[in-house]
C-alpha cells in the first residue's frame, strides 16, 4: 500500500482539513455556531497546533494544544457582538466545536490504524527504547494513547458598534 498513508475520502463526515489542522498547517476553517435563535460563522485566522508526548507508567500520553484565531464573518439573528458576554460565550462554543474536530480527527487516525499524525515519530524521538519495543505494533498502540486536548480561541474582532451585521443589511 502507500507506505502506511491512507486515502482520506473514505468517509465524507471527516475532511482532510481535521487532519491538516492538527498537524499545525490549517490556515482557515470557518465554524458555525448556533446562538439562541441565532447562528454565527467564524473564520479561524491564524493556527498554532503543539503536541507533545510523554510516557507515565509506560502508558503513551499524548497532549495536543491548539491556539486559534477567528473573527467572526457572518451573523445571523440578533447577536450582540459589542458584549464581552456575548464574545466570551460564542468563543466558548467554538472552542467546543475546535475539540470536537480534533477528536474527529484523532478517531479517524485509530479506526483506520493510521498514525498520520506521525506521534509514532515523536515517541521515537524522545522515548526510543519504549518506541522499539511496540513500534512493530504501533498502529494497534495508537488506540491506547491517552489524549489530552486542550483548545484556545480568541476572537480578535468585536463586530461593529451595531446591535448585529442584520441591522446593517436593513439599512442599505
Amino acid at each position: 500500500s502507500n507506505n502506511g498513508r491512507i486515502d482520506i475520502k473514505i468517509n465524507k463526515k471527516y475532511s482532510v482539513d481535521d487532519i491538516k489542522m492538527i498537524k499545525d498547517k490549517m490556515n482557515e476553517m470557518y465554524i458555525k455556531i448556533d446562538f439562541d435563535d441565532s447562528y454565527v460563522v467564524l473564520n479561524t485566522t491564524s493556527f498554532k497546533t503543539d503536541v507533545k508526548v510523554k510516557l507515565k507508567n509506560n502508558e503513551p500520553n499524548v497532549k495536543i494544544e491548539s491556539d486559534c484565531e477567528a473573527e467572526i464573518i457572518e451573523v445571523n439573528g440578533k447577536i450582540d457582538l459589542t458584549s464581552d458576554n456575548t464574545i466570551n460565550e460564542i468563543a466558548k462554543k467554538a472552542n467546543k466545536e475546535l475539540k470536537k474536530y480534533i477528536n474527529k480527527a484523532l478517531n479517524l487516525s485509530m479506526k483506520y490504524k493510521s498514525d498520520f499524525f506521525g506521534f509514532g515519530l515523536k515517541f521515537y524521538q524522545n522515548y526510543p527504547k519504549y518506541y522499539v519495543k511496540v513500534k512493530d505494533n504501533w498502529e494497534n498502540k495508537l488506540s491506547d494513547i491517552n489524549f489530552n486536548i486542550k483548545t484556545t480561541i480568541s476572537i480578535n474582532n468585536k463586530g461593529s458598534a451595531k446591535n448585529s451585521l442584520e441591522e446593517l443589511k436593513n439599512e442599505r
